[in-house]
């Protein structure tokens, strides 16, 4: 085996055993048992969320083989239940929420290098975005490495799939399947890894798609995974839901379902199955492991002679285990095998090794103090040797027992990046790049510092891997953790993402210039303007600016006639500066991410009518903003203690995203509503899904949301009703206005509707019938009602010119703005 082959695979095992692990005396016997088995599967789909955690439980519980998904995409075009994070940040929380799905049902994770770039239909249409060669090769790669016996896709490589990206994962898993196997394509792979043959190709079919497959179960090998596991004292099922709700930005949380739970395997390639087995002739014992005979006995006496109530008994024969591990020839679990040992020892002495930043993030070029810590809570007498961290090591030679031995000092800190590393620059053809080759198809960035705990025994030493974390104590959820981050040593925030000049009236800009644990002889801030733009002052300048100091920097933008938007970028001392971001949200690992300080600037001529907008928050969304760059005074309404007189304040409301399906309290509010607009007032509804919906009541009139959308973002549009007065006031809307849009025209719009209301737009993706759902409107009363499924949420963030003038119509909608009244006009 090659030299880069084998660092590739140690890497990849230690990213899997960087933390203690926590386990009791029955998950200790658990874990010791799936030691003893030697077997992968990689099960593959498209996004987070679209993998059976059903299977991959039962694959890494009940049968205890290595279960990894390998998902093509981040998710980073999907929609988001629980906040207002998009495109590649979406993708972020998503790579999290299939982190966490992992710890809960002990599978694996993988990715490609392949961008989500939204809804697409058909698999011919995502091989036109995606580079079908490159994605591919990342899939073989991924064989390559992880070595499964068994694959299974979740989809069918036909428009069954129902979703373009799903259709191809299926399809590039029949392609990889012949390609692994083969050393002259994608041979670059093949030298890293060797060729693999894959055992067999399964298509995990299901009733979502052949609701009588259950009359049928002779024609596939079936596996029930309801079953009930009493060292882990939950059915297969149940710890399935409890990975699967992990997908909360999703709206994926799932029931606890117990019983028999029957899933379907229909074999696509590779050896046939003459038994209801799916690893049929596979050996998925240590036998496969040549010269591993002794191995295979020390393993069973083990198991044999554990003893929960004493579990530190098994440390002699595991440290004897590893070190056998250890002597073999090197072959693909070698590095897994070794690292599961590590652990179950740790779990047996109740060792507890950790390495601690004094903060949770530092100035690159530093310096950071760190603390060791390590303790045996069953006393197992074993020595501490040394730690090591890189090419820096401190003599420990201390014997663990229920104490705590600590060890403190100072690291140098360099300026390697520690944010998601498919981050660090822009995607390019709709790929992430892959600053380090090792990394391709890694889910996170491995940590910047790990310590090694050598403990010492009498056939060697053991080295016990820690990443490096930051741990605070909270009063309301007490001991806390999250990685350490290397940052830039100044960060400039913008006090807006998205700065709109409706006119040629010059507007002030506003950033947030900080520091950290390094001081600035001096800090000059320079806006990166587009030819024709004038910033006043061109640069502000401050100095002796201390550590962890804050100062604002404000600038006069003057704009062009010339109308579109452009990125206004920032530089600090002559270099590309950077803006700092955490993601925070309970169910998933802090997050931080420094993009590029930057600004987008809209210039496009555009009037409003009306000054106060009240807007009731679905499940997050930036439009609010994007109101109040157009003038508008906007109120957040709380929808738990609105009333009438409420609400007949505003000339206007606006529902934000999925309300409907996120929020309990429109339910009582429907009546209220339709009163606020038979009133007089005008209420806009933004798009919600179709499945989940709290109520189905939405409008004064029947309205039912469908599933159809128009994902081509440049589909022509089609005006039913030319004259109507949401394209004509206050702003002339035309074909123009609906040119540089952003991933999707609209989505979810409704299927059917009363005569009441009038559709207004109509258009459609590429062989489809044309959509008329997207933008409906009606009277009612004295007032205005209209729905719109246009992704306003995606393009006013995104700076998009025709999409803020067509919302201005839409909020203008009120009675007084088709007569004209309070219009504002800043040509």
């Amino acid at each position: 085996m090659q030299k880069i082959t084998f660092l590739a695979l140690i890497l990849f095992a230690q990213t899997l055993f960087g933390q203690n692990p926590e386990w009791d005396a029955a998950r200790i016997r658990h874990e010791m048992e799936k030691l003893n088995t030697v077997g992968n599967v990689l099960y593959l789909a498209a996004h987070p969320d679209d993998e059976n955690t059903r299977l991959i439980t039962w694959l890494a519980n009940e049968k205890k083989v290595r279960a990894a998904y390998l998902s093509l995409t981040r998710g980073d075009g999907g929609q988001n239940l629980i906040g207002d994070e998009k495109g590649p940040l979406m993708g972020l929380v998503r790579t999290q929420e299939l982190m966490e799905a992992r710890n809960n049902d002990g599978g694996e994770q993988f990715f490609t290098r392949a961008l989500d770039f939204g809804y697409s239909k058909t698999a011919e249409e995502t091989f036109e975005k995606w580079n079908r060669d490159s994605i591919l090769a990342d899939v073989v790669y991924t064989i390559r490495q992880f070595k499964p016996d068994v694959i299974v896709t979740r989809f069918p490589p036909n428009g069954y799939a129902g979703h373009g990206h799903h259709t191809a994962s299926a399809m590039l898993a029949d392609e990889a399947f012949e390609a692994a196997a083969d050393p002259t394509q994608f041979s670059a792979s093949a030298e890293k890894f060797g060729a693999w043959q894959v055992k067999r190709l399964f298509f995990n079919a299901s009733s979502w798609w052949d609701k009588d497959i259950a009359e049928r179960a002779d024609e596939y090998v079936t596996v029930n995974v309801g079953k009930y596991n009493p060292l882990l004292g939950k059915e297969y099922t149940v710890i399935a839901a409890e990975s699967r709700s992990q997908h909360r930005s999703q709206g994926f949380g799932d029931a606890r379902d117990r019983g028999e739970s029957i899933e379907y395997l229909e074999l696509r390639k590779g050896d046939e199955v003459k038994s209801n087995s799916m690893f049929e002739d596979i050996d998925l014992s240590w036998d496969r492991v040549k010269g591993s005979r002794q191995v295979q006995k020390m393993l069973d006496k083990a198991l044999e002679s554990y003893d929960p109530q004493n579990p530190d008994a098994s440390i002699p024969a595991l440290t004897d285990i590893y070190f056998a591990i250890k002597e073999l020839r090197d072959f693909h679990q070698k590095e897994y095998k070794l690292n599961q040992c590590k652990e179950l020892i740790a779990a047996c002495g109740g060792f507890w090794f950790e390495f601690l930043a004094e903060k949770d993030k530092v100035a690159a070029n530093t310096e950071v103090p760190v603390k060791f810590e390590a303790i045996s809570q069953l006393n197992s007498q074993l020595k501490l040797k040394e730690i090591k961290v890189g090419e820096k090591s401190w003599t420990v030679n201390e014997e663990l027992g229920n104490e705590v031995t600590a060890l403190t000092d100072t690291l140098k800190v360099t300026d390697q990046k520690t944010v998601p590393y498919w981050l660090w620059s822009d995607p390019e053809h709709n790929m992430f790049p892959i600053p380090v080759p090792e990394w391709r198809n890694m889910p996170e960035t491995p940590a910047v510092f790990q310590a090694d705990f050598i403990i010492e025994t009498e056939k060697g030493d053991i080295p016990f891997s820690r990443d490096i974390r930051y741990k605070w104590v909270s009063r309301k959820d007490g001991e806390l953790y999250k990685p350490f981050h290397i940052i830039p040593q100044v960060t400039v925030t913008p006090d807006e993402k998205t700065v709109l000049f409706g006119s040629m009236e010059p507007k002030e800009v506003t950033v947030k210039v900080k520091t950290y644990n390094a001081p600035q002889e001096k800090v000059i801030v320079k806006p990166q303007l587009p030819e024709g733009w004038i910033a006043k002052p061109e640069y502000i300048e401050k100095r002796d600016v201390g550590k962890g100091q804050t100062f604002f920097a404000t600038f006069t933008l003057f704009p062009t006639e010339n109308q579109g938007n452009i990125e206004m970028n920032f530089l600090v001392n002559g270099e590309k500066a950077h803006d700092i971001k955490e993601i925070d949200y309970r169910h998933i690992e802090n997050q931080l991410v420094t993009p590029k300080a930057s600004i987008n600037l809209v210039r496009a001529d555009i009037k409003t009518v009306g000054d106060r907008i009240g807007y009731i928050m679905g499940s997050g969304d930036e439009v609010p903003t994007a109101l109040e760059q157009m003038g508008y005074s906007v109120d957040i309404l709380d929808p738990e203690r609105l009333t009438l007189d409420v609400l007949n304040d505003y000339s206007s409301v606006v529902l934000g995203v999925r309300v409907y399906n996120t929020t309990p309290a429109i339910i009582d509010l429907h009546g209220t509503l339709n009163k606020y607009v038979k009133q007089g007032g005008n209420l806009v509804v933004q798009y919600n899904k179709s499945y989940g919906l709290i109520s189905e009541e939405i409008g004064p009139f029947d309205l039912k949301i469908g599933r159809s959308r128009v994902t081509v973002e440049e589909a022509p549009v089609a005006f039913l009703n030319r004259e109507h007065e949401l394209f004509k006031s206050p702003n002339k809307i035309t074909e123009n206005d609906f040119d540089g849009w952003v991933q999707e025209r609209g989505l979810y719009f409704p299927e059917e509707w009363s005569d009441d209301y009038e559709a207004l737009i109509g258009w459609n993706d590429p062989g489809e019938d044309m959509k008329k759902g997207a933008l409906l409107a009606a009277e009612y009363g004295k007032g205005r009602f209209v729905y719109t499924g246009i992704s306003f949420f995606r393009e006013l963030p995104a700076g998009v010119p025709g999409a803020f003038r067509l919302f201005a119509n839409i909020v203008s909608y009120a009675p007084q703005a088709v007569n004209g009244q309070n219009q504002k006009n800043d040509e």
